[in-house]
């Protein structure tokens, strides 16, 4: 066979070679490799879900903190607000004891800055909780909780040791009130380790 005749027959193997590799192609996959494909793609979908879960989770988990901060800030300005201070010209001490702070607004025939029982933060107790529903508005006060709380809000006030007779700490904890269920707790108490809490010095001025 001539040198001319061979180098066709070259140049004919070159050309059909592609479309012998592009029919081999076109036979598809075979079951293991769909099923190594289905098991990827599942595996990255539970990776997925789980994570849109935990995502959810914390966004409602910062939902009800940033709530509870406001609703806990908003009972130590109005804690602070009452009078506990030196009357200048006279030389008395004048102290709120009698705002009732559990009503909104803050009427009169309540406890004020009087120092309240030492459970109060934990245990309803009249004088010193209120609720309020789930957008923070308030609902009521005393033992009996309205069908719509979603918060519960406490507060205590305890004389300085200290500087009793011109320095209070003041406490504030709000929790949910699904929380509380969900631990398990009594109805009247809030479960220690899920409640947003403030506390401040308030001394004479």
């Amino acid at each position: 066979m001539s040198r001319l005749r061979r180098g066709a027959l070259g140049i004919e193997r070159v050309r059909r070679e592609p479309q012998h590799a592009l029919r081999l192609s076109r036979g598809g996959f075979s079951l293991a490799e769909v099923l190594v494909a289905v098991s990827l793609l599942t595996t990255l979908a539970l990776g997925a879900a789980q994570l849109f879960a935990m995502a959810a989770r914390a966004v409602t988990r910062a939902q009800w903190e940033t709530t509870s901060l406001a609703l806990a800030v908003e009972k130590m300005e109005q804690l602070r607000s009452l009078t506990w201070r030196f009357d200048g010209e006279a030389g008395h001490v004048l102290s709120d004891f009698s705002s009732d702070l559990t009503r909104d607004p803050p009427a009169e025939g309540g406890a004020g800055l009087a120092s309240s029982l030492r459970d109060t933060l934990w245990e309803s107790t009249p004088g010193y909780v209120d609720y309020l529903d789930g957008a923070g508005r308030w609902l009521g006060t005393g033992l009996a909780r309205p069908a719509e709380t979603q918060y519960v809000r406490r507060w205590s006030v305890e004389p300085f040791a200290a500087d009793s007779q011109h320095t209070l700490i003041l406490h504030v904890a709000v929790t949910r009130l699904n929380d509380e269920i969900r631990r398990g707790g009594s109805p009247s108490r809030v479960p220690i380790g899920r409640v947003v809490m403030l506390s401040t010095l308030r001394t004479r001025q």
